[in-house]
């Protein structure tokens, strides 16, 4: 009984903590506008030698817990593409590097850049879980 109560526990605090990050901010240090693309924790984009694209370029390929979901990026939709465990995929193309102070290095953020060029595009784990992010090159106004 104790074990199945400290799991609720756990549990409820991580779907609090999950409700309280921030969705957008202004990175203080830099002026650039930080959007966290995912809702779900776990999320990954793919590495950084992978097309994560869409043909057209306005959806962003991504791993989540339960399979592969497309983000489109003009409207942050998240849809469902395919449910269950996943392999790695594997196409190629595109690299970057961003650097996070809160980040834990032993996750790859694995940095690409949007097709339209005005995103990087990567996932962090600097607010506690695994998210995608998209950093916008432009500074914010």
């Amino acid at each position: 009984m104790q074990k199945f109560l400290l799991a609720n526990i756990a549990i409820s605090r991580l779907a609090s903590a999950q409700q309280t990050l921030p969705a957008e901010w202004i990175d203080p240090d830099t002026g650039h506008r930080v959007t966290r693309l995912s809702r779900v924790a776990g999320t990954a984009s793919l590495y950084f030698h992978q097309n994560a694209y869409s043909a057209h370029g306005k959806k962003l390929v991504v791993t989540n817990p339960h399979g592969i979901a497309t983000i489109n990026l003009a409207t942050r939709q998240i849809e469902q593409v395919v449910e269950g465990r996943v392999n790695i995929l594997v196409t190629g193309h595109k690299t970057g590097r961003i650097y996070m102070s809160k980040h834990d290095y032993r996750l790859e953020p694995n940095v690409t850049f949007s097709p339209d060029m005005k995103w990087i595009v990567f996932r962090s784990n600097m607010l506690g879980p695994t998210h995608v992010h998209a950093v916008e090159i432009a500074k914010a106004r």
